[in-house]
């Protein structure tokens, strides 16, 4: 499955960053895997792999 947007990459970026803020205040990592599982369902193996990085190293930094 193809994503139209030209900027979808870019949405879905911004919106991880927002979860991670969310998360480092509230130790709520729902919204993350969420945006993970997203990836995971557009075949989108390469952003997803690159999320699951970042988050595990968020965890790490802020518990």
């Amino acid at each position: 499955m193809k994503v139209s947007d030209g900027y979808a990459c870019e949405k879905m970026h911004a919106q991880l960053y927002r979860a991670f803020i969310t998360y480092i205040k509230t130790k709520d990592d729902r919204r993350i895997y969420e945006i993970i599982n997203t990836c995971k369902a557009l075949n989108l193996k390469e952003l997803e792999d690159g999320f699951i990085t970042g988050f595990k190293q968020i965890k790490q930094i802020y518990g």
